[in-house]
C-alpha cells in the first residue's frame, strides 16, 4: 500500500481507502519519502472520521505522515543529518511538529532553538481540541512534563500562563510567530485559533475594545478569560484599567 500510495498521481488507487486505515508505520527513510511524495502540498486537516472518506493524494500522504513514528535507531542525531542532506524547508519541519508531535524533539535538535518542544506543546494544549484513546494518552503525557493544568482543564478554557512566559521569552518573537503560523496543523476545523488569539493577547497585540464588545454583544466566555490576560498598562492608568474590567466582568456575571 505504501509503494503505490507513493507513486500514485491525482487518481486514487485500489490502496487508497485501506492506506487510510493503517495506524503505524517506521522510520526516517519512510518519513522522507513521504514528504517528498507531499511535496509543496500542505498537510491535510480535518476530523479522522471525516478524513477516511478522502482519498486525495494530499489526505493519504498526510495521514500516513502522521502514523509514522521514529524507531530506536533514529535518534535526533540521525534526524537532524539526514533533514539537512534533504533540504526540506524549516517551515515545513516546523509544520511537521505539530502534524505529526512524534517528531517534534527530532525537529527541536534539528532547528537548534530552545524551548521549541514546549512551544509546540503549548500552542496544542490550549488549543479547543480534545483527543481520544491512545492519541489523548500520548498527549496528556507530554502536557503532564509541561504545566500542572489537566488535559480537560485546558479544554475547558484554562491557561498557564507561566508556561507561556517561560517558552515566549526563550523562544522570542520571530519564532513564537513562526509556532504561531504552524499550529492549525495540531487540530481539525478551527480549533486551533483559539491558542492563537490567546497568545496573541497575552502578547497585548489584542484591543481592548474589541474583547469588551464581545463580552457585552456577544457574552463570549473566551472574551472574559481574555480581558484577564491581556497586559495591564503601567503608571497611573494601570488601576482605572484594573477597575474597567472589574465592572465589565460583574455585567458579565
Amino acid at each position: 500500500m505504501l509503494e503505490i500510495e507513493l507513486n500514485r498521481g491525482e487518481t486514487p488507487t485500489a490502496a487508497s481507502v485501506p492506506a487510510l486505515h493503517l495506524q503505524s508505520l517506521f522510520g526516517i527513510d519512510t518519513l522522507v519519502r513521504l514528504l517528498r511524495a507531499l511535496g509543496n502540498m500542505p498537510f491535510a486537516r480535518g476530523y479522522s472520521y471525516n478524513r477516511r472518506q478522502n482519498v486525495s493524494k494530499s489526505n493519504v500522504l498526510s495521514h500516513l505522515i502522521g502514523v509514522c513514528y521514529p524507531t530506536d535507531a533514529d535518534t535526533p542525531e540521525a534526524f537532524a543529518a539526514r533533514m539537512k542532506a534533504e533540504g526540506f524547508p524549516e517551515e515545513r519541519l516546523i509544520e511537521l511538529a505539530f502534524h505529526a508531535p512524534q517528531w517534534v524533539k527530532h525537529v527541536e535538535h534539528y532547528l537548534g532553538w530552545p524551548q521549541f518542544t514546549e512551544g509546540v506543546w503549548w500552542f496544542t494544549a490550549h488549543t479547543r481540541e480534545m483527543s481520544y484513546g491512545e492519541e489523548r494518552e500520548a498527549r496528556e503525557a507530554q502536557i503532564r512534563e509541561c504545566t500542572a493544568l489537566t488535559l480537560e482543564e485546558l479544554c475547558e478554557g484554562a491557561v498557564d500562563v507561566a508556561w507561556f512566559q517561560r517558552v515566549y521569552g526563550a523562544i522570542g518573537p520571530k519564532r513564537w510567530q513562526q509556532l504561531h503560523d504552524a499550529v492549525k496543523y495540531a487540530s481539525a476545523a478551527q480549533a486551533y485559533k483559539r491558542a492563537q488569539s490567546l497568545s496573541q493577547v497575552m502578547l497585548g497585540k489584542a484591543k481592548k475594545s474589541e474583547i469588551i464588545a464581545n463580552i457585552r454583544k456577544k457574552r463570549l466566555r473566551d472574551s472574559v478569560r481574555a480581558l484577564g490576560l491581556l497586559p495591564l498598562p503601567n503608571g497611573k492608568e494601570r488601576d482605572r484599567d484594573v477597575l474597567d474590567r472589574y465592572h465589565v466582568i460583574q455585567e458579565y456575571q
